[in-house]
């Protein structure tokens, strides 16, 4: 999860021009990591709203290529994937998705329903209104010129929506701190970020004692939630893309 990650803050920094002959065309890393696991794939619908056309052709073109070679390559394990409701085995063969690693809303859901499920009618709005509430956080960090910010948003915008995220999925709450930070120049940079890095590195099961604990069982969907918010009124000056974001791709 890091490592695909990493692949899109990367892609996220990279100006649309190739300025180097190693440098890959902007959204081939986001379409390589998109065709390990889906979730890198919501940073293209951003590309479209955006108007960053080339970046986002070239991560499905990227994802198109990738699942043909694996198809061509291990044609009965691709079929299993994509015609036999593989991409479903991970939820199912998990087991009761009311335990506490299942930090998504559906999980939320389940344990304060106290049932094995949500109804789709219960649980699929709420997903759509956190979809939209990450797009446009991603969209208001790309107005300020941080796309950083834009891709963080959105990866931790997939996983708080889903039906079933378990905790190493907020891998992408790890960049906050650094994006609160900007360039430090202003205290209120400094102490968001200070904030940030103490609520990741110091969880309620370092907390001793804890009344809390009803509310604090759900601490990485909380932080979720609060990070969204961080990155939507953050402090300006982290400056990702400086002269480029914002400037739609052709």
């Amino acid at each position: 999860g890091a490592l695909l990650g990493a692949l899109v803050l990367v892609d996220a920094v990279l100006p649309d021009e190739r300025r180097h002959p190693w440098q890959p065309p902007r959204g081939v890393l986001t379409g390589l990591a998109g065709a390990i696991k889906l979730v890198p794939l919501a940073v293209v619908p951003y590309w479209v709203v955006t108007r960053q056309w080339r970046a986002a052709r070239n991560a499905v073109a990227t994802v198109g290529v990738t699942w043909a070679a694996a198809w061509l390559v291990l044609p009965s394990g691709s079929a299993a994937v994509f015609l036999e409701g593989g991409l479903r085995e991970p939820i199912d063969s998990a087991g009761d998705l009311r335990r506490l690693d299942n930090q998504s809303v559906g999980g939320f859901g389940m344990r304060l329903l106290e049932r094995p499920d949500v109804p789709t009618a219960v649980w699929f709005p709420l997903a759509v209104l956190v979809g939209l509430a990450g797009l446009w956080v991603a969209l208001r960090c790309h107005r300020r010129g941080d796309e950083v910010a834009a891709v963080v948003a959105l990866g931790i915008m997939v996983p708080l929506a889903n039906q079933a995220s378990w905790v190493h999925h907020a891998v992408w709450l790890v960049a906050l701190p650094g994006i609160l930070l900007g360039d430090g120049r202003r205290v209120r940079q400094v102490a968001a970020a200070a904030g940030a890095f103490l609520l990741l590195a110091v969880p309620p099961t370092h907390w001793g004692t804890n009344p809390f604990e009803p509310i604090t069982q759900e601490y990485v969907g909380i932080l979720m939630v609060a990070a969204l918010a961080a990155l939507a009124w953050a402090p300006t000056g982290s400056g990702s893309r400086p002269g480029s974001a914002g400037a739609p791709g052709r």
